[in-house]
C-alpha cells in the first residue's frame, strides 16, 4: 500500500486548507493508508494549545489535532525551522510531534509514495 504525507502548512484559521489536512489525514488512516502529518510553515500553529476556533464560529482545531491518535494518525511531525523562524517553544506545543531539521524533512519527502500540500 501507498504510503501519504500529508504537509500542513496553513494557519489554523482564516482558510479551509488547515481543516482539509486533518480531515484527509483521518480519512487516509480511516481506509487502513499509512499516513505522516508534517507541520511546517505556519501550519505550526496549528499545534499552539489554545484555540478560538469556536469564537469564530468554526470548528476548533486543537481538539481535532488532540483527537489524531485515536484515528491512528500516529506519525507527526514538527519542522524545527518553522517553529524558530516563529519564536515557538516544542515544549508549548498542544501535539507532542518529533521534530525535523531540514535534512530528516528532505528525507521524509522522499520517503513518501504520495505528498499533499494543504
Amino acid at each position: 500500500m501507498k504510503s501519504l504525507l500529508i504537509i500542513s502548512q496553513g494557519t489554523p484559521y482564516g482558510r479551509s486548507s488547515a481543516a482539509e489536512a486533518l480531515d484527509t489525514a483521518m480519512a487516509g488512516a480511516a481506509l487502513d493508508v499509512p499516513v505522516t502529518l508534517l507541520f511546517d510553515g505556519d501550519g505550526v500553529f496549528q499545534l499552539l494549545p489554545v484555540q478560538a476556533g469556536n469564537e469564530l464560529g468554526v470548528r476548533n482545531l486543537s481538539q481535532v489535532i488532540e483527537a489524531l491518535p485515536a484515528f491512528e494518525v500516529e506519525r507527526c511531525f514538527v519542522a524545527a525551522p518553522a517553529l524558530a523562524q516563529r519564536s515557538l517553544a516544542p515544549e508549548t506545543l498542544a501535539l507532542p510531534g518529533r521534530l525535523l531539521d531540514g535534512e530528516e524533512v528532505a528525507a521524509l519527502l522522499r520517503s513518501a509514495d504520495v505528498v499533499l500540500t494543504y
